[in-house]
């Protein structure tokens, strides 16, 4: 019952987009499996050892609250991804201009916050150096949140699954995308093929 508070149904937490619990909301849950001094009157009105099992059930809630903690923190600060080598625009009717006076392409990525695939995309091949050469060379990449700035962008273009990479010419007129994730290895293949289309 206290894990399945803590971490969500079925074990499920952070892996589907969903926020593992704040927390004090932790400490309070697992405080609640070990009755401790505020489920009663007094502990002193236990006959017998009733009172050293009441402190000493909340005492083992603190702890394992404290651990429960640390261990969420250290994965938060282990999980994190140093800054992105791709030089990334946020506004696409500037990256269209530059693509047009440096005879690119404009790389747009419609991503969001709550989206698995986009953040395995962002750390697993849009890091990659192959990747980074291909794109870097021929594009200018614009990153979009569909459901934030870009969400005016991600309805002209009929983006409604994540991620969605759109490429634009000069022009700011489609010329090809590619949905969902692929590996380094794919990415590069598509960016390439994608690539003898600039206007």
């Amino acid at each position: 019952m206290v894990f399945q508070l803590l971490w969500g149904k079925g074990g499920e937490g952070a892996v589907v987009g969903q926020e593992p619990m704040p927390i004090p909301g932790a400490v309070t849950v697992l405080a609640s499996a070990f009755p401790g001094r505020g489920s009663m009157p007094s502990g002193r009105r236990q006959a017998g050892g009733g009172t050293m099992k009441v402190r000493t059930g909340a005492v083992l809630a603190v702890v394992f609250g404290g651990l429960v903690a640390a261990s969420f923190l250290a994965g938060r600060k282990g999980g994190e991804l140093a800054p992105s080598p791709i030089p990334w625009e946020a506004n696409l009717g500037q990256a269209v201009a530059r693509a047009a006076g440096e005879h690119k392409l404009v790389l747009v990525e419609f991503a969001t916050d709550w989206c698995k695939w986009c953040k395995k995309l962002e750390a697993e091949t849009l890091r990659d150096s192959a990747v980074v050469e291909a794109l870097t060379q021929a594009y200018v990449p614009v990153r979009l949140d569909a459901e934030k700035e870009g969400e005016a962008e991600a309805r002209r273009f009929g983006v409604s699954s994540y991620p969605t990479i759109v490429v634009l010419d000069g022009q700011g007129q489609e010329v090809g995308r590619i949905e969902g994730y692929l590996g380094p290895q794919e990415f590069v293949a598509e960016l390439r093929e994608l690539a003898p289309k600039r206007s």
